[in-house]
């Protein structure tokens, strides 16, 4: 079943697809926003599907429907995000599971304490190490603004500034 979201975001794919984002993930990451000093990274995981348009079929587009939030037994501190809680993998294998393989893992996000955020040094290693031959969605939730990058199995591009789509969004329901 299609669900109406208020309002949709969307940037391009290197590729020439469309990366699509609901206003109501935008909201979840402004809660993890690190405005104030004593504020930790937050980070989860993407979760959506990949669409192939009859007129695109070599340009995939991404949906990103919802993403996993922080738990107790995540590391979180001020310059650093670590993924313990096992809530994270287990959101994604539910996903995967009540979908019949059509909503699945797209990706990672993690909060900088910074007001326009660029990947560091640290961030490259992990997605070199992590994410090696996949294709995915890196965010990093700044202050200000959002980086939004493609990861091609090898390095990450940033994507174009987001921008609000007129049309409403229509989505498959939440997990």
């Amino acid at each position: 079943m299609l669900q109406q979201h208020d309002i949709a975001f969307f940037t391009r794919l290197p590729a020439g697809g469309f990366l699509l984002i609901p206003s109501d993930l935008l909201s979840v990451f402004d809660t993890y926003r690190q405005i104030n000093k004593e504020d930790r990274e937050a980070g989860g995981l993407l979760i959506g599907t990949w669409r192939r348009p009859l007129d695109f079929p070599k340009r995939p587009h991404i949906e990103l429907i919802t993403c996993t939030e922080p738990c107790k037994t995540d590391i979180r501190t001020r310059y650093s995000f670590e993924r313990r809680c096992k809530h994270h993998i287990d959101a994604v294998e539910q996903a995967w599971e009540r979908s019949g393989g059509v909503k699945s893992y797209l990706g990672e996000w993690h909060t900088h304490p910074e007001e326009i955020p660029r990947p560091s040094s640290e961030d490259t290693q992990q997605w070199e190490r992590n994410l090696k031959h996949k294709a995915c969605v890196v965010i990093i939730v700044g202050i200000q603004q959002l980086w939004v990058g493609f990861w091609d199995g090898y390095k990450a591009t940033a994507l174009p500034k987001i921008e609000q789509d007129s049309q409403p969004f229509l989505s498959h329901d939440p997990i």
